[in-house]
């Protein structure tokens, strides 16, 4: 028994403590643009934060001259970012070069008019997945580091052990989950597919297949997948190798079972022309997942008492076993799937797409593959069902917002959630020909670039001003911004304390911070970052 007292030495802690945000460091620009710029035939839209009605506006360029002058749209009040702004569109500014917006004395940030002003975000934004890779040597002069999170990782609730080494690193920390896992990939495949004839860059089924490739380990051998493999809290700010606690791997759910199902099957029907032992792998894997889903009822997840990390529960399966019938049907070609699909979609959801929504996927793999359904009714009411919702998307994006988005409830991973809108915009723009679509899916792209209350490109390392702090491990260790990473963005839920004690009283637009201590407001995650590769590959090289 020890005596007391003891002498406890605690090293190796630090202490910050920044509960303030000076005048200057919360003044936001009067005018906001796209800040990696437009191509010479893009719709180039800028927005001016106004009190009252400013008529003109300016093009400047490097030397300072006007180069062309237009009128500014009448101002319109954006209660959710509590101000008033007016629209400025410079479409006929087509010679490339660097310019400003000039209004009433102010100048916006410097962008560029080039043909190939998107090439360098693009490619930083998928290289992130590279860099994102758990197990695997990452060869990066600032962010190279050995292999990590590697061996075998203990069941909870047994006595047994598997390895389930590989992924991508989930988001700020060293998690790796299944059902953001599927969301990524199905986005990185998408984006491959919508891109690979204007950007012909085979590093986005690379990626896929690594992620593809662990999340074949998490499968049990009676078809059900487990939901994920993390230790049981989350590191201090290190390197991924550092973190060396146990790892653990949590029971199966069957949102995480369909969302396998799901990318399998999609898997297979991307890689089966030049990877077809691996893409049958890929498919067996899907139907033993989706027999599992048969027989079994919703098995949702909770974090086990003992684990702290991200829970990524989702209560509800349905959209995600109708966006594995969708893709078995895409593989396979067998009706029954089909069958399968028009029961779950009966439950009428608004078509969306994100990692706890996934019927967006099985709409757009369904409108597809129309012409192989028999159902001709069926195929017309997914639809209607996208057009619906794309139809009240641009109608507030292009109407009503005073940034150009549909989107008015801004919660963890807003940003991520924006794009995802930009992503059924553009299947209804494919599927309709209407150009307000496309355009309204161009707006979304913009607000995340720049356009936006807070004026901040938030993809970090690129735009004038962009985030500097993110919550995301390897850039705190570092002491270093990692490139090409989307901010989870506004959360009016201010859901960490940093947040809470700095943004309280905000409007919903305006609740972010660049501080890693808001994990709420400026961490990264996968599922973000995918949805600005898609958005990427689809507005700007899918053209």
């Amino acid at each position: 028994d020890s005596k007391l007292p003891v002498t406890v030495t605690i090293s190796e802690v630090s202490l910050i403590l920044n509960n303030n945000i000076t005048p200057e460091e919360n003044k936001t620009p009067m005018i906001k643009t796209n800040q990696i710029g437009y191509r010479p035939n893009d719709i180039k839209i800028g927005f001016v934060t106004v009190e009252e009605n400013i008529k003109n506006f300016s093009i400047l360029n490097e030397s300072g001259e006007t180069v062309l002058r237009g009128k500014l749209e009448s101002a319109r009040r954006d209660e959710l970012a509590g101000e008033y702004t007016s629209k400025a569109d410079f479409s006929n500014l087509k010679e490339e070069g660097k310019y400003t917006l000039s209004v009433d004395g102010e100048n916006s940030y410097i962008f560029s008019v080039a043909e190939n002003v998107y090439d360098n975000i693009f490619k930083a934004s998928y290289n992130f997945f590279y860099l994102q890779r758990c197990g695997f040597k990452v060869e990066d002069p600032v962010f190279g580091h050995e292999e990590c999170h590697k061996g075998q990782a203990r069941i909870i609730g047994t006595y047994d052990y598997k390895e389930a080494d590989g992924g991508w690193h989930d988001a700020g920390d060293y998690g790796r989950y299944i059902v953001t896992g599927a969301k990524a990939t199905a986005d990185l495949l998408l984006a491959w597919e919508a891109s690979k004839d204007n950007f012909d860059n085979q590093t986005l089924i690379s990626e896929a297949k690594w992620e593809l490739d662990w999340m074949l380990k998490m499968q049990r051998e009676d078809g059900g997948v487990y939901h994920k493999i993390t230790c049981k809290g989350f590191p201090g700010f290190v390197m991924p190798e550092e973190e060396t606690e146990p790892l653990f791997i949590c029971p199966v759910s069957t949102p995480a079972t369909a969302d396998f199902a799901g990318i399998m099957a999609m898997a297979y029907s991307y890689l089966k022309t030049d990877n077809n032992d691996f893409a049958n792998i890929c498919l067996e894997a899907a139907k033993k997942a989706w027999n599992y889903l048969e027989t079994h009822g919703s098995e949702t997840f909770k974090n086990p008492s003992t684990v702290m990390t991200g829970e990524y529960g989702d209560p509800y399966d349905k959209d995600e076993r109708y966006f594995a019938a969708a893709a078995l049907f895409e593989a396979t070609g067998e009706q029954s799937y089909i069958e399968k699909a028009k029961e779950l979609r009966k439950n009428k959801w608004k078509s969306e797409f994100g990692w706890e929504q996934m019927e967006g996927y099985g709409d757009e793999i369904i409108l597809k593959n129309s012409d192989h359904i028999e159902d001709k009714e069926f195929v017309k009411s997914v639809k209607e069902a996208v057009l619906s919702v794309a139809e009240e998307y641009a109608d507030t994006a292009l109407n009503k917002s005073g940034y150009g988005i549909a989107y008015d409830n801004f919660v963890w991973g807003s940003n991520g959630y924006i794009l995802d809108r930009a992503h059924l915009l553009s299947i209804a723009a494919d599927m309709s020909g209407k150009e307000k679509y496309k355009r309204a899916a161009r707006s979304h792209l913009d607000y995340v670039l720049g356009n936006n209350p807070m004026g901040i490109c938030y993809v970090t390392g690129f735009g004038t001003a962009s985030p500097q702090q993110p919550h995301h491990r390897p850039s705190v260790a570092k002491e270093q911004v990692m490139e090409g990473m989307l901010v989870g963005g506004p959360d009016q839920g201010l859901q960490d304390p940093f947040a809470e004690n700095l943004l309280s009283g905000k409007p919903p637009m305006k609740c972010w911070v660049d501080h890693f201590q808001s994990y709420s407001t400026n961490e990264i995650a996968i599922n973000w970052n995918s949805a600005l590769v898609y958005s990427f590959a689809k507005i700007i090289y899918g053209e």
